[in-house]
């Protein structure tokens, strides 16, 4: 399959040229923090596994911070992502269109994905709220 590319237009304000400069700085810190959370997965996991096989004594809390890690791993690896092009997509609708109305489905989709996580974040902040409230922990009925 190969990749599709969106035309880049270099003209643009000041302005534009400065927001663009902070989304792709937030967005490589996110990147960052994404492989901070990668590297701590392993690490608890691993300290998880010598504890409970090693000491027979199991942890409380890398399994529920492990899983927190992956959540906000996946959400902050998807801004990098995002701005580089580098979700998987099916492009047989898009080769087949020319460069302008590719670039307003492009563009339309983006506007879709943004009203999604905006959706997400605010009921995921409603729930944790709630649990944060009522105590509850997010693997206590595994255990």
């Amino acid at each position: 399959m190969e990749v599709l590319e969106i035309e880049r237009h270099e003209e643009g304000s000041a302005q534009h040229r400065g927001i663009e400069r902070v989304v792709r700085a937030v967005s490589t810190a996110m990147l960052f923090l994404a492989g901070v959370g990668i590297v701590f997965m392993a690490m608890a996991t691993a300290y998880e596994v010598v504890a409970r096989y090693a000491f027979n004594s199991p942890t409380t809390w890398a399994t529920e911070l492990s899983t927190y890690a992956l959540i906000a791993t996946i959400f902050f690896g998807a801004s990098y992502a995002q701005m580089t092009g580098a979700h998987v997509r099916v492009d047989i609708l898009l080769s087949s269109l020319g460069p302008v109305a590719r670039d307003a489905i492009v563009k339309a989709g983006s506007w879709v994905a943004l009203i999604v996580v905006i959706v997400i974040a605010w009921q995921s902040w409603i729930l944790l709220l709630k649990d944060y409230q009522t105590g509850s922990r997010i693997m206590a009925g595994m255990m």
